[in-house]
């Protein structure tokens, strides 16, 4: 059984549409000001930023999600993802439940190919519905099911800036023959790249800590994921994690901790080039370099690496010598 629901204009949604408060359809599309929760033949959204819905399809399924979770018979799907912050749930029929216990019910939100279930979900059983809150994801599909265990439990993955760089956290409670961490990287969320790859702890009862750094200058929108190898090469992905970067001139130097020829990427030329030790001890200075300096000849420990562009940018970066 099928049901579709075309939002793109006012006199398709209000007829199907219980509407809790103040909405804007207009010709751009279907709008949800924040705060505002929209009924849709079951679905709940409440917003926390304003959602604009333009020539969206939604479909009803009683086809479960696949992947590592038992879902039941009740999927929510849009034809495009969109970036969602708020509360999402739905109310359900026991006879969707699929031989899910209720009260373990977790909600699943996805991209339409890729499905995440949520942790902490608010079940009401006397209701039938589910809820939980949702921050920062690409909201194509919504569901409740439970998840299948898997080889590797990934309980922490955020994201965080140091000298210029983004740099990449994850965490786990419980690996079983488990074989390394691919790093992805995405301008759009859609097409992804291979930055590195991290070794994994193989077998693991307690919480093993990761970290990647990436090393390019970036400006805009940045997505990231880890996509999770276990042994015998089957693999899972991460949710996705994204950060916005400002479009001002950022400077990085990389690898980081280095062991010879350091890389400086400055997005122009570079005019002034000067290494020191922490006492301010001056070792290098290099006039119109060519992006590297060698820090072969100094012994192991922390550096500063001061960098001025054509521009008359400057910045200070520290370096870690091996």
């Amino acid at each position: 059984m099928l049901k579709r629901y075309l939002l793109f204009a006012q006199l398709v949604l209000l007829p199907i549409t219980q509407l809790h408060a103040q909405f804007t359809a207009g010709g751009e599309g279907f709008y949800i000001q924040s705060g505002t929760e929209v009924y849709v033949d079951g679905l709940v959204l409440e917003p926390e930023n304003n959602v604009g819905l333009t020539y969206q399809t939604l479909n009803i399924s009683t086809i479960p999600v696949p992947g590592n979770v038992t879902g039941i018979n009740r999927v929510y799907r849009f034809t495009t993802p969109f970036n969602f912050t708020g509360k999402a749930g739905f109310f359900y029929n026991q006879s969707e439940l699929n031989g899910n216990i209720e009260s373990s019910l977790e909600l699943i939100y996805g991209d339409g190919t890729h499905y995440y279930p949520t942790v902490g979900s608010s079940v009401d059983e006397n209701a039938n519905f589910i809820s939980n809150r949702l921050v920062n994801v690409s909201l194509g599909a919504v569901t409740a099911g439970k998840e299948v265990t898997l080889p590797v439990a990934l309980s922490q993955f955020y994201l965080s800036r140091k000298e210029n760089l983004t740099v990449l956290h994850w965490q786990t409670t419980q690996e079983k023959d488990s074989h390394y961490y691919e790093v992805l990287h995405s301008l759009n969320g859609k097409k992804w790249e291979v930055l590195g790859r991290v070794e994994a702890a193989g077998q693991s009862s307690g919480v093993a800590t990761y970290s990647f750094t990436d090393a390019a200058m970036r400006r805009g929108m940045q997505y990231y994921r880890l996509r999770m190898v276990d042994l015998d090469g089957s693999s899972t992905l991460s949710p996705v994690q994204s950060i916005q970067l400002g479009g001002e001139l950022l400077i990085s130097a990389y690898p980081n901790p280095v062991t010879d020829r350091l890389v400086i990427d400055a997005g122009e030329a570079i005019s002034h080039l000067g290494v020191t030790d922490l006492t301010g001890r001056r070792l290098q200075v290099l006039d119109n370099p060519d992006g590297e300096v060698d820090l072969r000849q100094y012994p192991s420990g922390m550096y500063l690496l001061t960098v001025e562009t054509v521009s008359g940018h400057r910045e200070v970066l520290k370096v870690l010598k091996k």
